[in-house]
C-alpha cells in the first residue's frame, strides 16, 4: 500500500517530507501574471517556475518552524500566529 500526503508529512526527515508536499500542493501552478503588472514585458517560462521553487522552500521551512514553535510552546495546535511567528525565526 503506497503512503498518503498524512504518513509523508509525520516521518522525521526533515522538511524534505514537507517541502515535497508543498511542491505536490502547489503542481504546475503558472505564477507568470504576477510578472505583467508593469507593462508589455515578455515573461520566460523559468521565471515562473523559479518563483515556484522559492515558494516551495520558503513554504516548507516556514511550515516545520510552525510546528517546532508550536511544540516548545506546548501547544497541540499549528495557529496563524506559529506561521507568522515561523516567518520571523531569526529574530526568536
Amino acid at each position: 500500500m503506497g503512503e498518503t500526503r498524512v504518513d509523508k508529512a509525520r516521518k522525521p526527515e526533515g522538511t524534505g517530507s514537507i517541502r515535497e508536499i508543498a511542491e505536490e500542493l502547489l503542481g504546475d501552478k503558472d505564477f507568470s501574471e504576477l510578472f505583467e503588472i508593469g507593462g508589455a514585458v515578455e515573461i520566460d517560462e523559468t521565471a515562473s517556475a523559479a518563483l515556484r521553487a522559492l515558494l516551495v522552500e520558503k513554504a516548507a521551512e516556514y511550515a516545520t518552524e510552525a510546528v517546532r514553535f508550536s511544540k516548545r510552546r506546548g501547544s497541540g495546535k499549528v495557529g496563524a500566529a506559529a506561521v507568522l511567528i515561523s516567518t520571523q525565526k531569526e529574530r526568536w
